[in-house]
């Protein structure tokens, strides 16, 4: 309510390339440069556990997801992988391989039963978060396919939406993994979000603008313009 500093917390220098809160909002998770997953005590700012399981020179840990119980943490690696944590005792659950270049996002959907992830090998994949198995592998083909830089569950958790270098924004069908619609860009996109009435879709791309679209009609809204540098994450409010 106030914008002041309510506590920072030191990360040993290293770089924080993802940040996930829990829905609780008792626990923050950060993954860094150097594979390392820490779990903090919001309140106290105390660290709880340090997760270690992604490994490769340099890889890092790109992105974190939370189940909507809290119970589960999944990690993107530069190693390739996601990894599925125990929240509560800090070991790993289980590995998931299918990528065959870097993890550079993943998403658990509303309903805590499927996991999305988009990698530099140009395509996301939906997977089985209890068995680890893959649902459906949804491709980023075209005159030049890029690397999927950001998947999102729409807040009802029918559909996923996936932002790749490519120029382009897929919107998916979860449960058939059939493609609905295409929303095509002047710039690489790098983030995707939907607003909670699943009404707004919102991407950034590499010029450093933000646009809006209109799910029901398909077309753009607005572009928010004023950032100096590309917009690596965005959230909406719950209203």
């Amino acid at each position: 309510t106030t914008g002041k500093v309510f506590r920072t917390l030191n990360n040993e220098n290293y770089c924080i390339y993802a940040v996930a809160i829990s829905p609780d909002g008792l626990i923050i998770a950060s993954g860094d440069y150097f594979n390392n997953i820490q779990l903090w005590d919001i309140n106290s700012g105390h660290k709880i556990y340090t997760l270690k399981g992604h490994k490769g020179l340099f890889a890092g840990v790109n992105s974190l997801s939370f189940s909507p119980d809290g119970r589960i943490l999944a990690s993107a690696g530069g190693d390739k992988t996601i990894k599925l944590w125990d929240v509560n005792t800090g070991s790993e659950i289980r590995t998931l391989k299918g990528h065959n270049r870097w993890v550079s996002s993943v998403a658990i959907s509303p309903d805590g039963r499927i996991i999305a992830s988009g990698s530099a090998d140009k395509k996301a994949i939906l997977w089985d978060l209890n068995t680890g198995k893959i649902l459906d592998i949804l491709n980023h083909t075209g005159l030049f396919p890029g690397l999927v830089n950001s998947v999102a569950f729409s807040p009802d958790g029918e559909i996923v939406a996936t932002g790749s270098e490519d120029f382009t924004i897929k919107i998916w069908e979860v449960i058939t993994g059939e493609e609905i619609c295409k929303f095509n860009t002047q710039d690489e996109v790098r983030y995707v979000t939907f607003n909670p009435k699943v009404e707004i879709l919102a991407i950034s791309i590499y010029n450093n603008d933000i646009i809006l679209y209109d799910m029901k009609s398909q077309q753009e809204i607005c572009t928010l313009t004023g950032h100096s540098a590309k917009v690596n994450s965005m959230v909406f409010s719950p209203d």
